[in-house]
C-alpha cells in the first residue's frame, strides 16, 4: 500500500530537483494572475474541487430520501380489502364458517392498517424534513461554487494546476523525508549493533571467565598431580570448547563432567544426570573424586554405573551407599527380563 514510502538517494535528489520545478511553476502561475495564488495554500487551491465533491455527495444522498419517499409513498396508498361482502359468499361453500371469528380478525386488520398508516405519516415528516435540509445544504454548495468559479483569480484550470503541483511537492517532500529518516534509523540501526556487539564481547568474556575458573577449581580436585583444566571460549557466532595438549577421548568425556559440575555451581541448575557411558571412559582415580563432586555439591545428582567392581573400593563404597537401583542379569533387569531375548 506504500503507506511508508521506500525511495533511493537517486530518487531523493531527482525529488529535489522536480519539487524546485514545481515550485517555479507556482510562482509563474501567480505571476500570470497578478500574483492572485502567492497567499493561497493547498486547502484554498483544492477548495472548488472539494465543494464539488461535497455537492455530489448531498445530492446522492438526497436522492436516497427522495427513493424513500416515493417507498413510503406507495406503501400509504395501499388499502386492506373489506371481505365483509364476501360472507355470504362464503358460507355457500362453508356453511360452517365461524364468521364472528373473521369478523374479529378482519377488525384487527384494520386497526394495524391505522397504526401502519400513523407510523408511514411520521416517517414522511422526517424525510420531507431531511430533504429540506439537504436543499440548502445543495443551494449552499452551489452558490459557494458559482462564486469561486467566477473569480478570474481562481479558475478551475489554474485551481487544478496549482492543487496538482502543492499534491505533488507534499508526495516527494514527504517521501524524502521518510528516505532521510531511514538513513538516520539505518545509521542508529548500525550504532546500536556495534554497540551490542561490544556489550555480547563483555558478557560472554565475563561468562567465559567464570566458567574456566570454576572448572580450573574442580580439574585440580580430581588428580593427584596437574591436568590441564578444559578451557571454554566464545566468538561471536560460536565457541570452541578443549582441553590444551590432549585431545584423548578420557579427557573430552572428563572435561564435559568438570563442565557440568562448574555450571551446577555457578547457576541454579538444581538436577544434574551422567550416564554410564560418559563416566566409563574416565579414568578410575579421577571417577572416585567425581563421585565426591557429586556428593559435595548439594544438588540432585543422578548417574549409571556399570562393573562396579572395576573400580577402587573406595569408589564401590560410595556407590553401595548411595544407590537406589541395581540391575544385572537372570531376572534382575528392570522389567524382570531382557528385551532382547527371544520369547520361549
Amino acid at each position: 500500500m506504500e503507506f511508508v514510502s521506500k525511495i533511493g538517494k537517486r530518487q531523493y535528489q531527482k525529488n529535489i530537483k522536480e519539487i524546485e520545478r514545481l515550485e517555479l511553476e507556482i510562482k509563474e502561475l501567480s505571476s500570470g494572475l497578478e500574483h492572485g495564488l502567492l497567499d493561497v495554500d493547498a486547502a484554498a487551491s483544492e477548495r472548488a474541487i472539494q465543494i464539488k465533491s461535497e455537492l455530489s455527495r448531498a445530492k446522492r444522498l438526497r436522492s436516497g430520501l427522495y427513493s424513500k419517499l416515493r417507498t413510503i409513498n406507495e406503501n400509504g396508498e395501499y388499502q386492506f380489502s373489506n371481505t365483509t361482502e364476501t360472507y355470504n359468499e362464503l358460507l355457500k361453500y362453508f356453511p360452517q364458517a365461524n364468521l364472528k371469528h373473521i369478523s374479529e380478525i378482519e377488525s384487527f386488520h384494520k386497526k394495524i392498517s391505522s397504526i401502519f398508516k400513523k407510523e408511514l405519516a411520521s416517517e414522511r415528516r422526517k424525510l420531507y424534513n431531511a430533504i429540506e435540509e439537504y436543499n440548502s445544504i445543495v443551494d449552499n454548495y452551489e452558490t459557494q461554487l458559482k462564486e469561486l468559479i467566477q473569480n478570474p483569480k481562481l479558475s478551475k484550470i489554474i485551481l487544478q494546476q496549482h492543487s496538482d503541483a502543492l499534491k505533488s511537492i507534499d508526495k516527494m517532500k514527504r517521501d524524502n523525508n521518510a528516505f532521510l529518516k531511514s538513513q538516520e534509523l539505518k545509521s542508529q540501526k548500525k550504532q546500536d549493533e556495534d554497540r551490542l556487539l561490544i556489550a555480547k564481547k563483555e558478557q560472554l568474556g565475563i561468562i567465559e571467565k567464570l566458567i574456566n575458573n570454576e572448572m580450573e577449581q574442580i580439574n585440580a580436585t580430581l588428580y593427584k598431580e596437574e591436568y590441564n583444566s578444559p578451557l571454554l571460549h566464545f566468538s561471536d557466532s560460536d565457541y570452541l570448547f578443549t582441553t590444551p595438549n590432549d585431545t584423548g577421548t578420557g579427557i573430552a568425556y572428563k572435561g564435559l563432567v568438570v563442565f557440568d559440575l562448574s555450571i551446577m555451581h555457578l547457576t541454579n541448575l538444581p538436577i544434574l544426570v551422567h550416564d554410564s557411558v560418559v563416566l566409563k571412559q574416565i579414568s578410575d582415580d579421577a571417577i572416585e573424586n567425581i563421585m565426591n563432586q557429586y556428593i559435595d555439591c548439594g544438588k540432585q545428582t543422578i548417574i549409571a554405573l556399570d562393573k562396579q567392581e572395576s573400580y577402587s573400593e573406595k569408589t564401590a563404597k560410595l556407590l553401595d551407599n548411595y544407590s537406589i537401583l541395581e540391575l544385572a542379569p537372570n531376572g534382575r533387569e528392570l522389567f524382570g527380563r531382557s528385551w532382547g531375548k527371544k520369547s520361549k
